[in-house]
């Protein structure tokens, strides 16, 4: 595998990242063992990056070996680093070309993560390679290649799989010049996503695909009529078309071609749909606990004293999220850690799976936007989190003390044990959040800025919620859940039809939660509109009002069916 690598003299540094204070000399290579200072960092995160430790010489594969015990001793220890760990690689000289080859290796079965890996230095990613095995095929090893050129003395790197799970790392060796390119057919890194959606016809919709394998790679995409003229990237961008239609891409280089999964997109020229929890069309994922639903009701954790449990469910269907409305009730009586409502295209799709206790089952899972519930208070030593509260999140980062922490919900108590109105109404860049606890009377209202397609980089997403606890166990319920998309809930008026009359009109892509309303003064009272006829136009709702001489206001208003 290392004879892979090029010329020795071409070695800059090679680590190692098992024991302490050793130095290893494999096929001519050497690896000085160092893990978080010098050439090569990877920054720790919580409890790692720690050593992996024994697996090839101890009882997990004994007897597994390379056919070179210097090589068998870096695959024997190894950073067991988080989701998408990301380190560094330290003085560099500006527009160098490297080559950098991560060394991996894993005896203990199919890989959580999935079969292939690559590494990114920020800019361009390499590409995928298989991840090997003591009882697959090869034997042992593994490693993944790539070449880039310096743009500052220190650059990132970052080792990915295909599922978006934790990455192990067992040596990273660092060259100049450019090694031999390896005959690699291409080999998706991402698939499109997701692979179904249901958004308002005209709708901005983009897919994309991260592709590795030997260059120059083309790209051609193709919907269910045959190849779209001029889509050649590796993305593409349409209007969504009313009814179903399906998009896929063809990539090829000069090894061979394969073909990405189909996106099949329907285009509503109807109301959006009202999504609910039921026992079909969720997936449901756990470590420690696999969450279940009954009758509506989702239990995100269980209360038994597991530690780290994570917990997540994502509908099959995603959903236009350029505007929404969620709303459910959470329950707890307290203990840690907490629950998010999430929407993501990560490459794990419905199977999305963040880290537990303090992750919230969040933790890792991009790109997303996740409103999070914290109520772990931090009694437990140094808080990990900002406090009991609430905030909205993206690309899988919890709060906590480095970045916005939590904001208080004031006197809304999470964990008093009575059932909590959760309502988020997301339009324009504004998350919208009202929670009221209709028991002890009490209610709090905030508001998030966050662009919610641009960080997803689409307008469709799978929808869901995610849940986690730790050494406090909780259970942790959610009933009621309702999500529906919206666009603007904007009306136009027509008073120049029939006398005494007036027509409103509005898209009939805003949600079915809204409801027209009138009243003989802008400060109200209002009182839902009493149409003298509706009709649907086009893709506008019409209502016929009967007006009289004074003056009349409409508006729509949105008037959740489960809000206490």
């Amino acid at each position: 595998m290392l004879a892979l690598a090029g010329p020795v003299a071409n070695e800059v540094y090679g680590v190692d990242f098992g024991g302490s204070g050793q130095q290893t000399t494999a096929n001519g290579y050497t690896f000085n063992d160092n893990v978080t200072t010098g050439n090569m960092t990877i920054t720790p995160s919580g409890s790692f990056p720690q050593s992996y430790g024994f697996y090839m010489a101890g009882t997990e594969a004994p007897g597994v070996t390379t056919g070179d015990p210097a090589f068998d001793t870096i695959l024997t220890y190894g950073l067991y680093g988080i989701i998408n760990n990301t380190g560094s690689l330290n003085n560099l000289t500006v527009g160098q070309t490297y080559t950098v080859m991560v060394l991996v290796d894993d005896t203990r079965g199919p890989a959580a993560g999935g079969s292939v890996f690559y590494v990114s230095d920020g800019v361009t990613d390499s590409p995928g390679q298989p991840y090997a095995f003591a009882n697959g095929v090869p034997a042992v090893g593994g490693f993944i290649m790539g070449t880039f050129t310096a743009q500052s003395t220190t650059q990132p790197l970052t080792v990915f799989n295909v599922l978006n799970s934790a990455c192990q790392y067992n040596a990273v060796l660092l060259e100049t010049g450019i090694a031999p390119p390896l005959p690699l057919a291409p080999t998706l890194t991402n698939d499109v996503v997701p692979l179904q959606s249901e958004v308002p016809a005209g709708t901005p919709m983009t897919f994309s695909v991260g592709v590795s394998g030997n260059t120059p790679i083309t790209y051609h995409w193709s919907n269910q009529n045959g190849p779209i003229s001029g889509a050649t990237r590796s993305s593409y961008s349409f209007n969504a078309l009313p009814g179903t239609n399906s998009y896929s891409v063809g990539i090829t280089n000069s090894i061979g071609g394969i073909v990405s999964s189909t996106a099949v997109v329907v285009g509503d020229t109807t109301p959006p749909p009202l999504i609910a929890i039921t026992n079909t069309g969720w997936v449901l994922n756990g470590s420690g606990f696999t969450p279940t639903i009954d009758s509506g009701l989702l239990t995100l954790t269980d209360g038994n004293t597991n530690n780290a449990e994570a917990s997540s469910t994502f509908y099959d269907v995603g959903q236009y999220i350029g505007g929404f409305v969620a709303s459910f009730d959470y329950q707890t009586s307290g203990g840690a850690d907490g629950v998010t409502f999430c929407v993501q295209n990560s490459r794990a799709s419905t199977n999305a799976l963040g880290g537990g206790s303090q992750g919230l089952g969040y933790g890792g899972i991009g790109p997303s936007v996740a409103f999070e519930l914290n109520i772990y208070p931090g009694t437990l030593g140094a808080p990990i989190h900002g406090g009991v509260g609430i905030r909205v999140g993206t690309n899988g980062v919890v709060g906590n003390y480095g970045n916005d922490g939590y904001t208080s919900t004031g006197s809304l108590n999470l964990t008093n044990g009575d059932e909590i109105y959760v309502q988020l109404y997301y339009q324009q860049g504004v998350m919208r959040v009202l929670m009221i606890d209709p028991t002890a009377a009490t209610t709090n209202t905030s508001s998030f800025l966050v662009n919610v397609p641009a960080t997803l980089g689409n307008s469709s997403a799978y929808i869901g919620l995610t849940g986690g606890d730790g050494d406090l166990p909780s259970v942790q319920t959610v009933t009621n859940f309702l999500y529906s998309y919206t666009t603007p809930p904007i009306i136009s008026l027509n008073a120049h039809g029939t006398p005494g009359q007036v027509v409103v009109s509005w898209p009939v892509s805003v949600s079915t939660l809204f409801t027209l309303m009138q009243s003989s003064s802008l400060t109200g009272p209002w009182t839902p509109a009493v149409p003298v006829s509706s009709a649907v136009a086009g893709l506008q709702n019409q209502v016929t009002l009967s007006a009289g001489r004074a003056a009349g206001f409409y508006k729509l208003q949105l008037i959740d069916p489960n809000a206490p």
